[in-house]
Parts: structure tokens; C-alpha cells; sequence
């Protein structure tokens, strides 16, 4: 009886996290950076297509797991990306904070020198069925500095809200 009940407070956690914000992720693609860094020079693509009956509201979201020791004085990670779509293009500049007052952002990993966090990028974009290519760039004012420090990138869709 107990591991009945157990299994039932599992079962209604699950569901609650599954169901929180009415999200349904519908594609994640995982870009590791060169040299652990992003740049204007050599952007991540990200492939992805919305399926028919699919269409709607989606938005966007980037995981990142960056190494906080080596940001060398990046409070925000600032990036550029362009969205090719079946009709258009639209670019969108976009500054992620992973640092607040003095504390860095995110999930510390086991490895005790990554973290990992997910930020919204774009939210409530109107998305037709067909291919899509998403470039991501690393912003700096300076286009041959790099953006150090970050391990991974994982570009995220979600349909529904």
C-alpha cells in the first residue's frame, strides 16, 4: 500500500511538471562551441521544422552551461540571432544575464565549475508549418573577442502558453 501511494504523488508531480505553463517542447538541438566560446565570426545553426497541424504560438528558449570562471567580466552573455523561416528572415539581438548582483546564474554541475539555466528568448512567435534555421551568434562590441566560457547551448522550441 505504501509504494501505491508513492507511486500516486509520483504520477500527480509528474503530470504537474509536464503540464506547467501548457509548454510542449517540440525540438532541442545541442550546439558545444569551438574553443568553448561564441563569436560573430562562427555561429551555432540549429535545423528545425514545424510540422503540419503544429502551427501556432511557439516560443523560444536557450539552455547554457558556461563555465562562470571563465567569463572574464561577462555580467550578461549579449548574442545575435538570425531566423530564417519558409517566408522570411527576422535577426533579433537579445542580452542574457548570468550574473545578478554578485551571485552567478544557474545550477552548479557536479563537476563544481559548470552551471546550467534556461532562458526565453522569444515567446509568443506566430510559426508556420516548414523548415526553419536558427543562427546564433556571440554579440561583442568587439567582433574578434569572443565570448568565453560557454560549454554548451541548447536551442529550444516550445509550442502552446
Amino acid at each position: 500500500m505504501p509504494n501505491r501511494l508513492l507511486l500516486f504523488c509520483f504520477s500527480i508531480l509528474a503530470l504537474t511538471v509536464m503540464s506547467c505553463g501548457n509548454r510542449t517542447l517540440v525540438f532541442a538541438g545541442e550546439a558545444e562551441p569551438e574553443n568553448f566560446s561564441l563569436s560573430f565570426k562562427m555561429p551555432e545553426e540549429f535545423d528545425f521544422e514545424i510540422l503540419e497541424g503544429a502551427e501556432g504560438k511557439h516560443d523560444f528558449a536557450l539552455e547554457v552551461t558556461y563555465f562562470s570562471e571563465q567569463m572574464q567580466g561577462w555580467d550578461q552573455i549579449p548574442l545575435y540571432y538570425i531566423l530564417t523561416s519558409p517566408t522570411a528572415e527576422s535577426d533579433k539581438r537579445i542580452s542574457i544575464p548570468v550574473k545578478d548582483q554578485k551571485d552567478w546564474r544557474g545550477t552548479l554541475l557536479a563537476n563544481e565549475h559548470d552551471r546550467i539555466f534556461e532562458q526565453d528568448i522569444a515567446t509568443g512567435l506566430d510559426l508556420a508549418a516548414g523548415k526553419y534555421n536558427l543562427k546564433l551568434y556571440g554579440d561583442s562590441k568587439d567582433e574578434g573577442k569572443p565570448i568565453l566560457g560557454i560549454v554548451k547551448v541548447t536551442f529550444k522550441v516550445y509550442s502552446g502558453k
